[in-house]
């Protein structure tokens, strides 16, 4: 990924460690951005997302909790590539504002890429909304406060990471180069959150050592 949309992937490593886990999809500057994503101070709105998963928690069985924790690292990733979709909305106007010449080849370019990533986006949050219907453990209610909880703590943290316009003719062309890796990435990564959704089960898993007693 180009510098270009460093800021953007820093707030969608976030999302996911935020949520209970570290994401790596195969950046040049992973690491860095998970270093960053570490820095800041967890502020009101994360202590209260930390508080409230507590109480959600509190008397489920390991599988049931699991389940929760699924759903919080799986709306990160959700999250977290609607961030970086929008900001990369937003890079593309700005290049097409302060290089007119380029405005069309950016605008068709991000056409291509959203139309890669933005029904893989929609299968996975509908695969987010039928996982928290389909449990029957916890009240549908609390499960969407959870969600609300969770934004609200990305709304908070994500004010911290600085906006940095896109501007330049080269910066823009990296930007237009980027997209036909990022699509890939976000694909993959998209259809294993669906995958992953589709298939969570608050059932316990059965061992080996069960299945001979049978």
């Amino acid at each position: 990924m180009r510098k270009i949309l460093k800021n953007s992937y820093v707030v969608f490593f976030f999302s996911v460690f935020l949520v209970g886990g570290m994401l790596t999809p195969g950046t040049g500057f992973a690491e860095e951005t998970a270093a960053n994503a570490l820095k800041p101070v967890a502020g009101e709105k994360i202590r209260a997302l930390e508080d409230y998963t507590a109480e959600l928690l509190n008397g489920l069985e390991p599988a049931q909790a699991e389940y929760i924790f699924q759903i919080r690292m799986q709306y990160g990733i959700i999250h977290g590539v609607q961030t970086v979709r929008r900001d990369i909305g937003s890079a593309v106007k700005s290049c097409g504002d302060k290089n007119p010449e380029m405005a069309e080849e950016m605008t068709q370019g991000f056409r291509v890429w959203n139309e890669m990533v933005t029904p893989r986006l929609d299968k996975a949050d509908a695969a987010l909304k039928t996982a928290i219907q389909r449990q029957g453990f916890r009240p549908t209610v609390r499960l969407n406060m959870l969600l609300d909880h969770i934004q609200a703590a990305f709304q908070e943290r994500d004010s911290q990471f600085e906006k940095i316009p896109v501007t330049t003719a080269e910066a823009c062309r990296g930007l237009l180069d980027s997209l036909s890796e990022t699509d890939k990435e976000l694909k993959g990564l998209l259809e294993e959150t669906t995958q992953t959704l589709t298939t969570l089960s608050a059932e316990p898993v059965e061992s080996a050592v069960s299945k001979e007693k049978k």
